[in-house]
């Protein structure tokens, strides 16, 4: 954790985004639609933006609690579109004109498998 609290404390950055696309994954850390969509999110930010992301669904996401506040008081601005909160940070970040940074996360698969929101949406076009 200290990767990505000393950037803010030392003020580096005013928002940290994880990454988990910088160095190869584990075999099953991540589907392969999840993979997709994910590249082709982080081509449109980092196009929108001009500013490159990695990893624009990675859920790791750091900022002081008076950043997030200025987020949340502009977030008419954009509306309240996002569910998981991801696309709501990083715009806002850069709508407030925060330094972003992005900081490496380790990824590996995930312990059970459970199935998620992407696996329910998936198996019924998908499945044989």
């Amino acid at each position: 954790m200290p990767r990505f609290f000393k950037p803010i404390a030392d003020g580096a950055a005013e928002f940290i985004n994880g990454t988990r696309l910088v160095y190869p994954m584990e075999d099953q850390a991540m589907r392969f639609l999840n993979k997709i969509g994910n590249r082709f999110f982080s081509v449109l930010f980092s196009w929108l933006l001009g500013q490159r992301f990695r990893d624009t669904l990675c859920g790791t996401k750091v900022l002081s609690k008076k950043n997030y506040e200025i987020i949340a008081a502009n977030r008419s601005y954009f509306g309240d579109f996002d569910p998981f909160g991801d696309f709501d940070l990083i715009f806002g970040a850069a709508r407030a004109n925060f330094k972003i940074i992005e900081v490496r996360c380790a990824t590996a698969p995930a312990p059970t498998a459970k199935p998620t929101s992407t696996a329910s949406a998936t198996a019924g076009c998908c499945s044989k």
